[in-house]
């Protein structure tokens, strides 16, 4: 039986067309959310399916798309004020004690030596991180 001219023959050629114009919409969509040309997909995807799905499956999004934002979000805001703009001179971290501390100061061991600021010279206590005058970090 020859299907080249009976009702069923272009019943299949229908098929076939809808079901390549339904499988185009898969790397069209995939192409799309990734900030590429949905168009351009979608035609690659009609005519060659199997490469449209494989080329926009390993493609990474595009810069400036809502996927892009998602996979690469921003770096969070440290807060740190540019060098020499803030009370503790740029520095992150936690701010020094306020002076004096609510609590005692643990007990050093006898021969212990204060720890003098490079910057402004004032003695402080052994073990402190920040002077206590101009919050410069000790070393």
């Amino acid at each position: 039986m020859d299907y080249y001219y009976s009702g069923i023959g272009v019943l299949v050629w229908l098929i076939c067309l809808g079901a390549a114009v339904g499988l185009a919409f898969i790397p069209a969509s995939i192409a799309g959310k990734k900030g590429y040309s949905y168009g351009g997909f979608w035609v690659l995807g009609f005519f060659f399916f199997l490469i449209g799905l494989i080329v926009a499956l390993c493609l990474e999004p595009k810069p400036g798309s809502q996927a892009y934002q998602q996979k690469y979000p921003p770096p969070p805001y440290s807060g740190a004020a540019p060098y020499g703009t803030s009370a503790n001179y740029g520095q992150t971290g936690a701010y020094p004690p306020p002076y004096p501390p609510p609590y005692p100061p643990p007990q050093q061991p006898q021969g212990a030596e204060e720890v003098h600021c490079a910057q402004c010279g004032n003695a402080n206590p052994p073990g402190s991180a920040f002077c206590f005058k101009c919050g410069n970090k000790l070393s």
